[in-house]
């Protein structure tokens, strides 16, 4: 099913589909951002455009298994500062911008990886931020929710392992200096 919407999504001509999702992202990005935070916008832009930019490489490396993103970081800070809901919606909208805009990778692991960032954002507001079992709790969501298609077929299980383990190093190695200032510029 997942993979029929991705074939879906790939009939649209890239402009017009790039353009109506940038649009309503845009619309409800800003509804949220400027009724509920005022002060916060610039601090919540930041963190969106790192999350969303750092899945950029998948425009030029389709198919790569590596948990290359800063999605699941972002999604947490903004979580933990403004509560479970933000964090979800905030979470989703960043990685559909980065996935589909950005990265122009339509393939069956972004739903799962929607659905991953939800709940890590959702989770958030109920996790200490600089414990490491925290940060260990986020990434394998994120990673078991993305890798999920790949476990299913035989050929892609390295795959599936190989993205669970580069993501969770990569979390784990900037977690804690990069997301401890980023929490705190939001805070």
């Amino acid at each position: 099913m997942l993979q029929r919407i991705a074939d879906i999504l790939e009939k649209i001509p890239a402009g017009v589909r790039n353009a109506i999702i940038i649009t309503v992202l845009f619309i409800i990005m800003a509804i949220l951002l400027f009724f509920m935070y005022g002060n916060s916008f610039f601090a919540i832009t930041l963190l969106f455009l790192i999350g969303s930019i750092s899945l950029l490489y998948k425009r030029w490396y389709k198919g790569v298994p590596f948990g290359i993103e800063q999605v699941t970081m972002t999604t947490f800070v903004v979580g933990k500062a403004f509560g479970p809901w933000t964090g979800m919606i905030f979470g989703v909208i960043t990685a559909i911008t980065g996935q589909y805009i950005l990265g122009d990778d339509y393939d069956a692991d972004a739903i799962p990886f929607f659905i991953g960032v939800a709940i890590v954002g959702f989770i958030a507001a109920f996790l200490p931020f600089t414990n490491i079992i925290s940060v260990g709790i986020c990434s394998l969501i994120v990673g078991i929710s993305t890798s999920f298609i790949d476990f299913l077929r035989p050929e892609q299980r390295f795959a599936g392992v190989l993205y669970i383990f580069t993501h969770l190093g990569l979390t784990v190695s900037l977690w804690m200096p990069v997301g401890s200032f980023l929490l705190r510029i939001v805070g």
